[in-house]
């Protein structure tokens, strides 16, 4: 059964199915206590369960490390309540420096009470001299988002906001023919000017790509759709990688992705995509004279 599943839908689905069910295994296992919990406290049930999946969550991936949540160090910026829980913008910015000597190396970006909790894992270079991250994610229902950051150091540091909006990973995909076979993978965007060596340039990209969840309904062949999402995107510039992005179907369909960087030279920023059926999508960027060509 394994390999049949694995050769129809290829290896990185076959870990979603097996990531979903442990997740469906951790949110039973809390349901009972944290009914008990919302009694006693008043507290919204579905903060109470989602801080019950963060502390297992937090065990898996980081063990009995600390985590600072005082602030000063990372800041995640996120609609309180979203209109559309398919597609809610969210930005980290690093409140420190990026050099060579400290540096944020990973940024996770957690989602409590998704199917998959861990909607991306951000993979940092030293001194690229990055200082924002902004995205558009999914919400299955109301939940505590995060930003945890683990310096090169290995220290962690926190922000977090309850966001209500729901429905996002089994919301119907908004026109889902787009992503055909002359569209699917076309990234489009690019990098502003860099008007000052000292100040990162912008970059903004967009990917053409339903990223299925497996979880929405097509109301006209009564069938769930297959899933089919980005699993991967890095950046590079002039061949040296800048980050790498692990993600799943927690980012919206058409994913979007924004950050800087501070090129010290002329050249090209490339940006790849992986998906889960093993198709590949790039485009690159020249950057000429501290700026970005059109």
């Amino acid at each position: 059964f394994r390999n049949n599943v694995k050769r129809r839908f290829g290896s990185s689905y076959l870990k979603t199915v097996v990531l979903l069910g442990l997740s469906v295994g951790l949110a039973l296992a809390a349901a009972i206590h944290s009914t008990a919990t919302h009694a006693a406290t008043g507290k919204p049930l579905a903060e109470i369960v989602g801080e019950e999946r963060w502390e297992n969550l937090k065990d898996q991936l980081f063990g009995d490390q600390p985590i600072d949540d005082t602030g000063g160090v990372v800041l995640l910026q996120i609609p309180g309540r979203a209109l559309d829980g398919a597609r809610v913008p969210l930005t980290v910015r690093a409140l420190v420096p990026q050099s060579a000597d400290s540096y944020i190396e990973k940024l996770y970006l957690i989602v409590d009470n998704n199917p998959l909790p861990v909607a991306g894992t951000f993979t940092f270079e030293p001194n690229q001299g990055w200082d924002t991250i902004d995205t558009e994610i999914r919400l299955n229902e109301y939940s505590s988002t995060r930003a945890v950051v683990q310096m090169n150091d290995g220290s962690l540091f926190m922000d977090s906001s309850f966001v209500k909006a729901s429905g996002g990973c089994s919301a119907p995909p908004s026109s889902y023919e787009r992503s055909d076979a002359n569209l699917l993978g076309k990234i489009s965007g690019g990098v502003s000017p860099l008007l000052d060596p000292e100040v990162p340039a912008a970059a903004r990209i967009r990917i053409v790509h339903p990223n299925a969840s497996g979880m929405q309904f097509d109301q006209f062949t009564r069938t769930y759709i297959q899933p089919h999402y980005v699993h991967t995107m890095v950046a590079e510039f002039n061949g040296e990688t800048l980050f790498k992005l692990e993600t799943n179907f927690s980012l919206s369909q058409d994913p979007v992705l924004g950050f800087n960087f501070t090129p010290q030279e002329d050249g090209e920023l490339l940006i790849y995509a992986l998906d889960s059926k093993d198709q590949r999508f790039e485009q690159s960027w020249p950057i000429v004279g501290g700026g970005a060509t059109n």
